[in-house]
């Protein structure tokens, strides 16, 4: 238990370092961000094919690491210098999408690899690289302050979620959530996480109204916004966040494996800090990116 506590304390520093460099150095070390996913996505998709091959078709370990690569710079070099968001999305699906044709195309003058060995090359590529794409697109929203309060919720939801639902599921006990993927989870405890991400999405909404946007030197959110959309984001980005991790526990039953890796004591793999986190990334961006900028806030 101490071991995990230190790790978890460690962890928590980390992502308090990485938020707060992020936003507020905005501007002249925004890439801190960006190479922090990629390091994510590096050592994630290490941990998932590292977990499948133990017991599936060994994947394409080159092509991946080689689309990681491409698939980011792709996204980066569109970002700068494109006038839309969207040729870099495009940009950064169609590099995968490329990698998993060439993936089955390469089975097919092999004498040694199966259509197997292409399955899981693409299972790797869609999960969990593809879900990287919603981390970038929230360091790349083009109103700084939306972008600011989208990189708060990330760091926040995904945590507050997964404490509250060990505390609240550890207290009451109760029915089982979903006892086939994860034994452990309970309804109690599901309920306790959607009180955590609201209880982020709140955080994140005093921080904007008691001014510290504006020591961070950054244009405040509107006045007049409603914290219902706070409320509503953590609630959305829990769900999301708890979806991630029986997403993320259904695989590592198929692999007859507790955790994706061993590289943080007591806490597993990366893969495991951030399987909820990579979901409820996809949360945050649309709602902020297709919603928030529409009210124009």
């Amino acid at each position: 238990m101490k071991k995990r506590l230190i790790t978890g304390l460690i962890i928590a520093l980390i992502w308090a370092g990485i938020a707060v460099v992020s936003i507020v150095l905005e501007g002249r070390l925004f890439y801190v961000f960006d190479v922090f996913v990629l390091v994510l996505a590096v050592v994630s998709c290490f941990e998932v094919t590292r977990l499948i091959k133990q017991k599936f078709a060994k994947p394409y370990e080159i092509l991946i690491i080689a689309t990681i690569f491409l698939s980011f710079s792709a996204y980066f070099i569109l970002d700068q210098f494109s006038h839309t968001q969207d040729f870099a999305i495009l940009a950064f699906i169609g590099v995968i999408v490329l990698a998993i044709a060439l993936s089955f195309v390469l089975v097919k003058f092999s004498k040694i690899k199966s259509t197997q060995h292409a399955v899981t090359t693409s299972f790797v590529l869609i999960y969990p690289l593809s879900l990287f794409l919603f981390m970038l697109g929230i360091n790349t929203i083009p109103l700084i302050h939306i972008r600011a309060a989208s990189i708060l919720l990330l760091f926040l939801i995904a945590p507050l979620t997964d404490t509250f639902a060990f505390l609240t599921g550890s207290i009451l006990k109760g029915p089982k959530l979903a006892p086939k993927i994860s034994p452990k989870k309970t309804i109690s405890g599901a309920f306790g996480g959607l009180i955590g991400g609201v209880l982020a999405g709140i955080l994140v909404f005093g921080m904007i109204v008691s001014g510290l946007f504006d020591f961070f030197s950054l244009r405040p959110i509107s006045a007049n916004l409603d914290i219902m959309h706070f409320i509503f984001i953590g609630l959305l980005g829990s769900i999301f966040t708890q979806a991630g991790d029986l997403i993320a526990s259904m695989v590592k039953r198929k692999a007859n494996a507790k955790d994706f890796s061993n590289l943080l004591p007591g806490h597993g793999g990366i893969m495991d800090r951030i399987d909820g986190m990579l979901m409820a990334a996809g949360a945050i961006y649309i709602y902020m990116s297709f919603f928030m900028m529409g009210l124009g806030v």
